[in-house]
């Protein structure tokens, strides 16, 4: 709940008590990029007295510690207690369009450098790639005794905010991290919103989810791909390709956003939710027949799919050179052409 510095008294004593106890209290300034530093962070506050107390205290530290910082007022929002920190954001670059990053959130943004980034659009299994290359990415199986955090949930998040970063990138230039927006609650719990002064803040503080584990399921669907007879059960709402991907099983795929139709494939048996599939990848005449873009096909029942598997060739090398992007040109959503310039080979 924001409030602004002008009548502060008046707000804090009626809309901040929709909160559930214990609250936070947080400075708003643009100008102020570590709110800790300056005592612009009250934690734990159960009270109206406590709340009003805090307040005042954190805009008293804000203008003593950063005198020509401007002050919007402060954030009052409910104390997320446990579980870890993410921090998330993008940068609309000139030639390579929106960048996301993920990383170590709190106080460990800068102290840790522990970041990982890559071009928007991108699925949930690309999110998913992105939090295991986090040096960080251990705590969020749990260690220590604590219960492991919902990774899921963040790589869902992830996803979701680099298809927001493509869809308004002639709108939007940056998002910046201000405080936690969503916590990814338990599986099966009721979901409370968190608003804070940017509806582009994005850092999920993860929960624990081991006491909930088991409860509300998600049903699956068998699906069988020929024709090498591989069966996986995939999660209602779950894309084909997706949940392909976290099986190790190795379907063709490109870009993994319904832009490019290398996951094509014909659907032998069952039906499927053809999701946000473009007409211009996938025609009517396609679906007639029974064609479906895997990375955007969700079951709706059990499923025989007829679809080839990459078949990776161990011979072939892998070599790492530095290199200098020279042009890069977008043909596509999700697909570049670029020209590099390699340093010439040793003899």
């Amino acid at each position: 709940m924001p409030l602004r510095a002008s009548g502060i008294a008046a707000n804090s004593s009626c809309g901040a008590f929709c909160l559930t106890a214990p609250l936070v209290v947080k400075i708003v300034s643009p100008d102020i990029a570590h709110k800790t530093e300056v005592g612009g962070v009250k934690v734990g506050i159960r009270t109206r007295a406590e709340l009003e107390a805090s307040i005042a205290e954190v805009l008293d530290n804000a203008r003593q510690n950063a005198p020509a910082a401007r002050i919007s007022g402060v954030l009052v929002t409910e104390m997320i207690q446990g579980g870890f920190e993410l921090i998330a954001g993008v940068v609309n670059d000139e030639v390579f369009g929106p960048v996301v990053a993920v990383g170590a959130g709190g106080i460990y943004a800068e102290l840790l450098g522990d970041t990982t980034c890559r071009l928007a659009p991108f699925d949930d299994v690309t999110a998913r790639e992105m939090l295991d290359e986090l040096k960080c990415r251990r705590i969020l199986d749990g260690v220590r005794g604590k219960p492991a955090l919902d990774v899921d949930a963040a790589a869902r998040v992830l996803a979701a905010l680099s298809r927001f970063a493509w869809e308004s990138r002639d709108q939007v230039g940056e998002v910046r991290h201000q405080s936690p927006v969503r916590p990814a609650r338990w599986r099966g719990c009721r979901r409370r919103r968190h608003h804070s002064q940017s509806a582009l803040c994005v850092a999920a503080c993860l929960r624990g989810t081991a006491m909930t584990e088991t409860a509300m399921e998600l049903p699956t669907h068998p699906v069988t791909f020929e024709p090498v007879g591989h069966t996986l059960a995939v999660r209602e709402g779950d894309t084909i390709l997706a949940a392909a991907l976290n099986d190790k099983f190795p379907l063709p795929h490109g870009c993994r956003t319904g832009t490019c139709g290398t996951c094509k494939a014909r659907v032998l048996e069952g039906e499927v939710d053809h999701g946000d599939t473009d007409d211009c990848v996938l025609s009517a005449a396609e679906r007639d027949q029974g064609y479906a873009l895997l990375c955007q096909a969700k079951p709706r029942s059990a499923l025989a799919i007829a679809s080839s598997v990459v078949r990776e060739n161990m011979d072939i090398p892998i070599v790492r050179v530095p290199c200098r992007v020279q042009h890069l040109e977008r043909l596509r959503m999700t697909s570049c052409a670029f020209a590099c310039a390699c340093p010439p080979r040793s003899a």
